[in-house]
């Protein structure tokens, strides 16, 4: 019961009032219009904003500024107790963590169990459906999409990686193969 019902909740979703789809296709345009009506603002007020926003703009360089200036003192510092042996192991160390990642992501992508584009639960077709933010950061590593299983009764839904040399999916459209040509 609760199943239909939020299901009825989803197709019965209500449209945004004219003013905020009005927003959603101009957003662009908006936020340019403001910024020129705010650029012209600045150029004829008679207040002193100009003067306070460019002393609050050379604070803010001179505090970028001697951040900067500290975080590179505090590695060159750093750099200077390094022996040689520290030297050389922080960048190997840095080479092979790249290199597990890679291996990790390799085999991760030639799994057949995690990149099958069928259920793992019932077996049955399953479809593309909306990543979540999350899903997202993990495809910096691995790329991963996320999809829910057709069957009504099974309702998995999950992650599958995406495979290197896929076959494309049963219900894509044929590719057009280039001609071969004959060796002489």
């Amino acid at each position: 019961m609760t199943e239909d019902l939020h299901l009825h909740r989803r197709r019965t979703k209500r449209r945004p009032s004219p003013f905020v789809q009005l927003l959603r296709t101009y957003w662009v345009e908006v936020a340019i219009g403001v910024g020129l009506l705010l650029t012209v603002f600045l150029f004829f007020e008679r207040l002193n904003i100009r003067a306070s926003i460019f002393a609050w703009l050379n604070r803010l360089d001179d505090a970028l500024m001697s951040f900067v200036g500290r975080a590179i003192e505090t590695l060159m510092r750093f750099r200077a107790s390094l022996g040689l042996s520290e030297t050389i192991a922080i960048p190997l160390f840095l080479v092979l963590l790249v290199a597990i990642v890679w291996r990790v992501r390799w085999r991760l992508q030639r799994t057949p169990s995690l990149v099958s584009l069928t259920c793992p639960r019932c077996g049955g077709r399953i479809h593309r459906s909306h990543r979540h933010a999350t899903d997202r950061l993990i495809s910096l590593f691995v790329p991963v999409r996320r999809y829910r299983c057709a069957t009504k009764e099974c309702r998995w839904h999950g992650l599958r990686i995406e495979g290197v040399g896929r076959q494309p999916h049963p219900l894509a459209a044929p590719e057009e193969q280039p001609p071969q040509h004959a060796a002489p």
